[in-house]
């Protein structure tokens, strides 16, 4: 998996210890937005509990997308797509 932290930690916007990003900044041009990655379907059934917002079903390349959006936040649930739906793309 390829990530951009060594590229931000230089330029000082986060730091990265152990294991934890941080934020330190963000750059005047970057609007802001950030994702969670939800591991198992259970965890998007508590997430649609607590927030009691819709959740939004699409497929982005291979794979099918449960996103809840919350005040610039998009908690997403991703699984791949089962064989018959990638054909059909």
């Amino acid at each position: 998996m390829q990530t951009h932290i060594p590229k931000l930690e230089r330029e000082g916007v986060v730091t990265f210890n152990h294991g934890v990003v941080t934020l330190l900044k963000i750059p005047e041009d970057v609007t802001l937005y950030m994702e969670v990655v939800l591991r198992t379907p259970k965890d998007l059934e508590t997430t649609f509990e607590l927030l009691d917002k819709p959740i939004l079903h699409y497929i982005e390349g291979e794979e099918e997308v449960y996103a809840i959006i919350e005040g610039g936040i998009s908690y997403e649930y991703r699984k791949p797509l089962p064989e018959e739906k990638k054909k059909a793309n």
